[in-house]
């Protein structure tokens, strides 16, 4: 039987500060995960999943990763409220 390799799976948190309203502001917090890319053209690069917002995307190294999931997740929710979209909210992964 061949073996594998599990996946490091870090678990972090990101905080979005976005504003609730014009007089109230609020904090939205989802969990990041990153791993690995495991490509061998971008060695020390990950990936970030935001499972809340299931969106992935990926960095040059852990602080890239979260930096890109950063950008990623305040656009995605302000594109959603321009839409007038409802937000999701993070749930506690098990």
């Amino acid at each position: 039987m061949l073996g594998v390799m599990p996946t490091l799976l870090l678990r972090r948190r990101y905080d979005a500060g976005m504003a609730m309203s014009e007089t109230e502001t609020g904090v939205l917090r989802y969990t990041v995960l990153i791993e690995p890319t495991h490509e061998p053209d971008h060695p020390g690069w990950f990936y970030a999943h935001v499972p809340a917002l299931d969106l992935t995307t990926h960095g040059e190294g852990v602080e890239g990763a979260l930096a890109a999931a950063r950008e990623l997740i305040t656009g995605w929710v302000a594109e959603l409220r321009a839409a007038g979209k409802a937000i999701s909210v993070d749930q506690k992964l098990s």
